[in-house]
């Protein structure tokens, strides 16, 4: 172990633009896709509604940036790198449940696409898909994420290398392109991609220039992705709008700035509450099987004047912001501001456990591209997915006992050296 954490702790001088998003997570993850696309994009084709999506991610940029300016002197996400080692090295055999949850995901996920579950097809008939097999994988769709947490928690405890993380989410992205086949849909692969790098910056296991490399290779491949999506879906009997361009459908600028057309916020019949947020993500739907199908999308789409077989939406911020107007915008991401403060700031730092729930919380809640408030019931589902993974893994570390000496430079602390960059705290 001793050789494998020397040469970690050399490859991991972190940049300024990765430590800024450590300390400010929730706008880190509002602001980067658009100031890094989206923005962009609406430049670059001289979008007039422009000041729209500027105005939008502004107020996303208060309700966050106020929280976790504050919460700057509380406590440093991790103290020092004994923290993050005394609250992940605890579990010498995590390995032995993250790489067996890693391959069930995968195997779930296909099995269920395969299945029906989650198709495009789907989508258009308005009905849920009627195999069991769909009904009962359903619950276990994030798992994926809770795996990736835990290989992340065996390289913070020193057990795994970065290429340990690398592998084995470019095991799970394969299976997202199998998924995809199947479902005719290119939304999950974007998806799961944009997880992943928030994910590996977060926790500083990719710099921000291969993230941006990253990127422009996908951009560079959208054309073929759109293609190979649109003969799958005319295979499969769906109509594709020959109008409807590979460059013009990832004009997601238009998609966003739209919303300044209507005044918000917008009342929409049938939309969940928190009642249904319970409902759906804490129940199983083979417990509840008559519970109609959840598209917020289509109930958008409908409202907007189609109907509910099509589906639209104005990414994450713009969709609150269609619902709940400009304070809506800013209660919602000052609260899961407060809720990374707890989860960053406070015991020993995050261990697995903490862990999986940031990552949920990025693919779900913070999913950019994501849809609201259907990402609030996935959030619920799939942390009540993960306690039993958690809790057997707290069995497992009960068995095992502490970690017999994890050497110091098993990995850099997560934050270590900010308050120095950036001058907090002086």
């Amino acid at each position: 172990m001793a050789v494998l954490t020397a040469k970690t702790h050399k490859d991991d001088s972190e940049s300024l633009a990765t430590r800024l998003l450590q300390y400010y997570p929730i706008t880190g993850m509002a602001l980067l896709p658009y100031l890094a696309l989206i923005i962009p994009q609406a430049a670059y084709y001289h979008n007039p509604e422009v000041w729209v999506i500027v105005r939008i991610v502004g107020l996303a940029f208060a309700g966050s940036a106020l929280i976790e300016t504050a919460a700057l002197p509380i406590r440093k996400p991790y103290p020092h790198r004994e923290a993050r080692k005394a609250a992940n090295s605890r579990y010498p055999r995590i390995l032995r449940v993250a790489r067996p949850l890693a391959i069930a995901s995968m195997a779930i996920d296909i099995t269920s696409a395969a299945a029906g579950g989650g198709t495009i097809f789907t989508q258009v008939s308005g009905q849920a898909a009627v195999s069991p097999i769909v009904t009962l994988t359903t619950p276990f769709n994030g798992w994926r994420y809770v795996a990736a947490a835990l290989f992340v928690s065996a390289y913070f405890g020193g057990y795994a290398t970065k290429a340990t993380f690398y592998r084995w989410m470019a095991a799970m992205f394969g299976a997202q392109l199998v998924i995809a086949a199947y479902t005719a849909r290119a939304a999950p692969i974007a998806g799961f991609i944009s997880f992943a790098i928030m994910g590996a910056l977060m926790c500083g296991l990719v710099r921000v220039r291969s993230a941006a490399i990253i990127g422009f290779i996908l951009l560079l491949a959208w054309p073929a992705i759109f293609a190979a999506r649109n003969e799958i879906r005319e295979r499969g009997g769906v109509a594709v709008p020959d109008q409807i361009t590979a460059e013009n459908r990832i004009r997601l600028d238009e998609q966003v700035s739209r919303v300044g057309r209507y005044a918000v916020p917008v009342e929409i019949q049938d939309m969940p509450g928190p009642a249904e947020v319970i409902r759906y993500g804490a129940v199983p739907r083979f417990l509840d099987p008559d519970r109609p199908l959840l598209s917020t999308g289509g109930l958008i789409n409908e409202a907007m004047g189609g109907g509910r077989t099509s589906a639209y939406t104005f990414l994450l911020i713009g969709t609150v912001y269609f619902l709940h107007g400009p304070s809506g915008v800013v209660a919602y991401f000052a609260a899961w501001a407060v809720f990374f403060v707890l989860l960053l700031r406070t015991g020993k730092g995050p261990g697995p456990g903490r862990l999986a729930m940031i990552f949920l919380a990025i693919t779900g809640p913070f999913g950019w591209i994501a849809t609201y408030p259907d990402v609030l019931i996935g959030y619920v589902q799939n942390l009540v997915a993960a306690v039993p993974v958690l809790f057997g893994l707290h069995i497992v570390a009960r068995r095992t006992g502490k970690s017999p000496g994890v050497a110091e430079t098993s990995a850099p602390p997560l934050t270590a050296g900010i308050r120095r960059q950036v001058g907090v705290g002086h």
